[in-house]
């Protein structure tokens, strides 16, 4: 349990109970070292101090004795004592996040034009860290499943195609890495 108010407090007041917010961990044995870490998005003030405070809990959830010391601390990284604030991102997946590519396109014949020839589809891209590849999609227009056209290398930026399918062309991008994949639409006439 951690709030801005110790236990001495929040049991002379029940009402500061309602403050406290509670992180759950699962471990088993003796004398385990609990590394707890709290960030700013769960909902922290980086300008308060908070106390910790461990409450076991059996197999059946009963709770047992509290503990006796309050653990206080700015924000994250000590278990005991003063912390300080380290900020953290909040996107922490390895890989690229796509959605940060800036992706566009370009057709030729123009994907507005009325032709019976193919049309080349050009989609452009901005490399973003966190990935060395992006598998490139379309998605079939009758059955809704993707189908890959291709691996590229980040840094390529482009990716070229020719279609004679007149509609909407729906393309995912995703890198390697466990990164944020994106759908990308272009219209064809």
């Amino acid at each position: 349990m951690y709030s801005e108010y110790t236990v001495d407090e929040m049991t002379n007041d029940p009402t500061l109970l309602d403050n406290a917010r509670e992180k759950t961990f699962e471990f088993t044995g003796t004398e385990t070292i609990l590394e707890m870490e709290i960030n700013l998005y769960d909902g922290l003030d980086q300008n308060t101090v908070y106390y910790v405070n461990v409450i076991p809990k059996d197999s059946n959830g009963i709770p047992g004795q509290i503990s006796v010391q309050d653990l206080w601390f700015r924000l994250s990284d000590l278990s005991s004592g003063e912390g300080m604030f380290i900020p953290v991102e909040q996107h922490t997946a390895a890989g690229a996040n796509m959605s940060l590519a800036n992706i566009t396109h370009s057709c030729n014949p123009d994907c507005t034009a009325v032709t019976t020839s193919a049309k080349t589809i050009t989609l452009k891209r901005f490399a973003v860290d966190g990935s060395d590849l992006i598998d490139i999609y379309l998605q079939n227009s009758s059955s809704n499943s993707f189908t890959r056209l291709a691996t590229v290398n980040m840094s390529d930026e482009q990716y070229s195609l020719s279609t004679n399918t007149n509609g909407e062309h729906i393309f995912k991008f995703t890198p390697n890495n466990d990164g944020v994949e994106i759908h990308y639409i272009v219209n064809i006439s």
